[in-house]
């Protein structure tokens, strides 16, 4: 067997494998032995023709086809053996000639990646700052959880608890566009589109045209839904918390269940507003419920209630101090992990990488799936959401390219420094945070335990223990404060000795990669809710569009 190896843009490499004629003839006469099973042949028992009567019976091409199937996977498998590829999935038979018998294989090859001097990437890392207005909210939110609700029939009042169903609208700003008035656009777009060539603009000008061009078309006009929420359930309260918008809870304080409020706010001068500020938004509001909350006083008692379930509860000093703790705790948690997260898209962009472009493509596909379950969650079918969003699955995978691109580089990266970090973990590791997670059961630890201690649970804390471990890891080389490598490859000599590394442990390092992958496409997945919704916003609009037409008819 002859195999030349050819290696290919796109991180792939192409096998080329000319078959030894002996063995080629065996695999035909195999072929024929099997093909002469399906078939009756005059004059012979089944199977028990000669080859070149069968080859008469069924035709040399059939033969030709089936023993180049049986024979492909081994002559696959033989050629890798042969080659120095190293393959990142199965590969495909590209072409088959027969004259000499040779097989043509495109084998996707494992990522590689360079990572450069990455131990010299420094930034400035800021610790969170954790202010007594942030444990005051705490602790009031916690009031609320433990506060008294009762249903009330009178008018709303500042304090209250109101759901409400939200139709909102822009009154002011361009006039929607007609059809006609589209055709026209288009048409003065393409001519000035033909200008631009004749006139040779440059590259920066075309673009900033083209930036401004979109930035307009993203401002609401007139008609424009501004908040279309049924059943929304929020405080009425005024000040720099107020919900919805300035002015807001003013207009529905005195309305009682049942009623539909009308009113007309301006959007106020704020950062989230940009691009609308200013703009006029009319609102009708339906009251569907209003609730009179009644909060438990804040003192020591309150405190021994809310930690009544402890050994010993705590007074309000106590909890508040607690509270502050545990608001630390989060908070250094979300920095430190953003920090990692900053200094791995730093050793990203200066890495050397080259990987098969079906890497992207499965990633898609698998965030295309998760927004699919997103949606579904919110009661709409992933078909139903791309025919109300006038979308195709290609464009909904189109969204998710760059996303995905960015997801499968930081997973090749974050895998390489896991390897030149000696980031492991033991078996050790895994059981003394199966003991932590276990000990918060007291007596009924022991009964939960065999549902942590198994193989699938230990590999998932195991995948969880290395993804932590290597966001440390990275959050220290930004401050130029990790481990020599010396010392190291020492400490992995030592851990060899003292405790095997968790037998999962390829497996591991693929979790704590996927970990990577659902950091950098989390936000992605997040406004899966939000798209969601809009999504059914619009299918009631059309709903309710239909109702008043038929309406109308009648």
């Amino acid at each position: 067997m002859n195999v030349q190896t050819e290696r290919l843009e796109n991180h792939t490499a192409r096998l080329t494998v000319e078959v030894d004629a002996p063995k080629w003839e065996a695999a035909k006469k195999t072929a024929a032995r099997q093909l002469a099973k399906r078939y009756r042949i005059p004059g012979f028992r089944k199977g028990k023709a000669p080859y070149n009567i069968i080859a008469r019976y069924v035709g040399e091409p059939a033969i030709v086809e089936d023993a180049m199937e049986q024979l492909g996977n081994e002559i696959y498998r033989d050629a890798l053996d042969a080659s120095d590829v190293n393959p990142y999935a199965v590969g495909s038979l590209e072409d088959f000639k027969l004259e000499p018998p040779t097989y043509i294989f495109t084998v996707p090859l494992q990522p590689e990646a360079t990572l450069g001097d990455y131990r010299s990437i420094r930034m400035d890392y800021e610790a969170p700052e954790i202010t007594d207005a942030d444990v005051d909210e705490a602790i009031e939110n916690l009031r609320q959880q433990r506060a008294l609700v009762e249903e009330s029939q009178a008018p709303a009042a500042l304090g209250n608890r109101v759901t409400l169903d939200i139709h909102s609208e822009f009154i002011d700003g361009e006039e929607p566009e007609d059809e006609d008035e589209d055709e026209t656009e288009a048409e003065d777009a393409e001519d000035a589109t033909e200008e631009a060539d004749e006139a040779e603009d440059s590259v920066e000008e075309a673009e900033a045209e083209e930036a401004e061009e979109e930035s307009s078309q993203n401002i609401p006009k007139k008609g424009d839904q501004f908040i279309h929420r049924h059943g929304l359930t929020i405080e009425l309260r005024e000040g720099e918390n107020e919900p919805v918008l300035q002015g807001f809870s003013a207009q529905i304080v005195g309305a009682n269940v049942g009623d539909t409020v009308e009113f007309e706010l301006e959007i106020p001068d704020e950062e989230s507003y940009e691009g609308v500020v200013g703009r006029h938004v009319h609102f009708s509001v339906g009251v569907e419920k209003i609730e009179v909350v009644t909060l438990p006083e804040l003192n020591d008692d309150f405190a021994a209630a809310a930690t009544e379930d402890e050994d010993e509860p705590l007074t309000l000093l106590q909890l508040r101090a607690r509270a502050r703790e545990s608001l630390e705790e989060d908070a250094t948690q979300r920095a430190e992990s953003d920090y990692a997260n900053k200094i791995l898209d730093e050793i990203v962009e200066q890495a050397e990488l080259s990987y098969p472009h079906m890497m992207v493509h499965e990633r898609i596909d698998e965030m295309v799936e998760d927004f699919g379950r997103n949606v579904a969650q919110q009661g709409i079918q992933l078909d139903n959401y791309l025919q109300i969003m006038g979308m195709t699955r290609d464009d909904l995978a189109g969204r998710y390219h760059e996303q995905a691109e960015k997801s499968v580089e930081r997973s090749i990266v974050l895998s390489e420094v896991l390897t030149a970090e000696k980031v492991r973990v033991t078996d050790a590791d895994v059981e003394k945070q199966i003991n932590e997670m276990l000990s918060q059961f007291g007596e009924q630890a022991d009964a939960l335990r065999q549902y942590l201690d198994t193989p699938q649970q230990r590999s998932a804390i195991a995948s969880n223990l290395l993804y932590e471990k290597a966001m440390k890891r990275l959050a220290q080389i930004g401050q130029g404060l990790a481990p020599d490598l010396d010392a190291l490859d020492e400490e992995a000599s030592e851990e060899s000795v003292e405790s095997e590394s968790t037998e999962s442990e390829p497996a591991v390092v693929e979790a704590s990669v996927e970990a990577a992958e659902d950091e950098a496409t989390s936000e992605a997945e997040d406004s899966a809710e939000a798209e969601a919704e809009d999504a059914e916003e619009v299918e009631e609009t059309e709903e309710s569009a239909e109702d008043a037409d038929d309406t109308e008819d009648e």
